[in-house]
């Protein structure tokens, strides 16, 4: 999955350096080629004999083991952790993290200063590209245990968000995801405590993820008042 994933990532990546493509066009075209690709599979190769309405894949017989028994917080909880801290790290505890800083915020002065920037932003399609197909990963092998279409619908705008309220630090991005999971898992017992429909309940969710993207904002920006005259 992290092969597969940086590849992808990459091909994106090369579009942008030697072509100028847009990465986000080029991305969401791509997700979108996966999602079908997904669609085709689910529904022919991998579809299982036992479903008929919901095309499925069989039940996966490797999976990752649970960590706190009775609860789905497994192996892929600890792996993402340690994987932010290593990037934090990487980041700001070394040379070369420094470069790929610099590259991120201003290609021009990373130019300027004699860096190969293409070869950074490879790199850093290719790592981001891996770190969403492990991502996917243990999604299915550490809650479902199988796949269906809609298994990654909407997970990677709520990573975006979860990116940007983190400020795009490791550290922080690890704080910003425990609280959106939260969020995510107390909608979903309003759901069934309630009995909300899952549209309602999704559009709840929604208005909260807007309350935060607001919220920056005025954390950015206050309004005074001036005294004239």
């Amino acid at each position: 999955a992290a092969i597969v994933g940086a590849l992808c990532a990459m091909f994106a990546g090369a579009l942008k350096v030697y072509l100028g493509v847009n990465e986000i066009v080029t991305t969401v075209i791509m997700n979108w080629l996966a999602f079908k690709i997904l669609q085709w599979l689910l529904r022919g190769p991998l579809k299982s004999p036992e479903s008929e309405m919901w095309p499925m894949s069989p039940p996966l017989e490797a999976h990752f083991p649970y960590i706190i028994p009775g609860t789905r917080l497994h192996l892929g909880f600890l792996i993402a952790l340690i994987l932010a801290i290593a990037a934090y790290y990487f980041l700001f505890k070394t040379n070369l993290g420094f470069k790929f800083r610099v590259t991120g915020a201003s290609p021009e002065v990373a130019t300027y200063a004699g860096y190969d920037v293409k070869k950074f932003v490879l790199f850093s399609m290719a790592f981001s590209g891996a770190m969403a197909g492990l991502a996917g990963a243990s999604e299915v092998l550490g809650v479902f245990h199988f796949l269906y279409e809609g298994i990654a619908v909407g997970l990677g705008y709520t990573s975006i968000i979860v990116a940007l309220v983190g400020k795009n630090h490791p550290l922080a991005i690890i704080a910003s995801a425990f609280m959106f999971g939260v969020i995510y898992n107390g909608v979903v017992f309003l759901q069934s405590a309630t009995g909300l429909t899952y549209t309602f309940s999704k559009a709840i969710e929604g208005l909260i993820y807007l309350f935060f993207i607001v919220s920056e904002v005025l954390v950015l920006y206050r309004i005074r008042t001036i005294k004239v005259g």
